[in-house]
Order: C-alpha cells, then sequence, then structure tokens
C-alpha cells in the first residue's frame, strides 16, 4: 500500500510539472488551416482519415498558449492570420466531441506547406 502511494506521488510531481515544450512529448492533436481568428479563439479546419467532410476544432486562447513559427521560434498573436497552416496541442490532448470540438490551447505551431 505504501509503495504504491509512494508511486503514486511521485507519478503527480513529474506529471504535473510546467514549462515543458508540448510538442516534444507528445503526438499534435489538430493540423490544419486556420479559418477565423479571435481575441478568445482559433478556429482551424481539418480532415481526418476514412473521412470526407472537414471538422473543425475551435482551440480556446489563454495567458499560457504559446505562439511559434515552423522552427519554434516564439511568435506573437498578432502574426497569426486566416489560411495560415498549423499544428496545435490542446490541454491533455481534449477536445470536446460536438462540432465545433473545443479544447485550450497549450500550444500553436505555423507548418510549412510545400
Amino acid at each position: 500500500m505504501k509503495k504504491s502511494m509512494i508511486w503514486m506521488l511521485v507519478l503527480l510531481l513529474f506529471g504535473c510539472s510546467a514549462n515543458h515544450n508540448v510538442t516534444e512529448e507528445r503526438h499534435v492533436d489538430v493540423s490544419g488551416e486556420i479559418v477565423e481568428i479571435t481575441t478568445e479563439s482559433i478556429l482551424i479546419t481539418y480532415t481526418q482519415p476514412l473521412y470526407t467532410k472537414d471538422f473543425f476544432a475551435k482551440s480556446l486562447i489563454h495567458s499560457e498558449s504559446s505562439f511559434s513559427d515552423p522552427n519554434d521560434n516564439p511568435i506573437d498573436f498578432d502574426q497569426l492570420e486566416v489560411g495560415q497552416s498549423v499544428e496545435a496541442w490542446v490541454v491533455d490532448g481534449v477536445l470536446t466531441d460536438i462540432e465545433p470540438s473545443t479544447g485550450t490551447l497549450v500550444q500553436l505551431r505555423l507548418i510549412e506547406v510545400d
């Protein structure tokens, strides 16, 4: 019992540490094109394998959201434009099931399109 409690504590301490680069630790949650930008959210259109329609993901912006260019250099929110291709990571990789899927944005990176 004590050993399992200690392991749970260790997992919580290391699993909840802040200031880490999400892009190096997990796969992209949403990859697509920006179709709308507001001061509170970014709407991204994306496709999923086996589906013929486009899906939409609304990434809610908060004070910890970060933005970067394709080389992972930080950029300002003001540099984002409709039509840009992006990769986005949301808190815990969780998007709602309703359309548009919604999640709280952790990191957004511009991507180069060939």
